[in-house]
């Protein structure tokens, strides 16, 4: 069942992506620039909608190899009840840190809040060690403030 909803999800934000994307494309430049050789305001409607139509097109891939996978292992098909506790505890904790980051984005700082966000849900999410969250919960955060505050020049909080 939950492959079904996967793989109906998958081909509904296809739909959408590439709906976005013909609607992106249709949008007209303000007089100010110069047709073909500013992006203008198609820029970023475009870029998100071909990252919708990929990460569609991955959970659709991934929905397909997963039901061929679940045929073949059958014999392991029941979850255990401790099992769908510790999901909904995963989720719940992970709802609760996406409400929580934006109040503590601007009080803490951009690196801080990043940091431990992202080690948060790292922990959460993975079973990963944790000097391997650390690690990685840095790394990310130093990209994302390298990409936005010296590529695109956007002031950080």
């Amino acid at each position: 069942m939950e492959d079904k909803k996967d793989l109906v999800t998958g081909i509904g934000f296809f739909s959408l992506g590439i709906f976005l994307l013909i609607q992106s494309l249709l949008l007209e430049n303000y007089n100010g620039v110069v047709a073909g050789t500013d992006p203008g305001i198609k820029f970023l409607p475009i870029i998100i909608s071909i990252l919708l139509i990929l990460d569609s097109i991955l959970l659709i891939t991934t929905n397909i190899i997963k039901a061929r996978t679940r045929r073949i292992e059958k014999s392991n098909n029941s979850i255990s009840v401790l099992e769908t506790i510790d999901r909904n505890k995963k989720l719940l904790l992970t709802i609760v840190i996406l409400i929580v980051f934006p109040f503590i984005l601007k009080p803490a700082g951009f690196l801080i809040s990043v940091s431990v966000f992202t080690f948060l849900l790292l922990r959460i999410l993975s079973n990963s060690r944790w000097h391997k969250s650390v690690i990685t919960s840095l790394l990310i955060t130093l990209f994302c403030y390298a990409v936005f505050g010296y590529l695109f020049k956007i002031p950080l909080p």
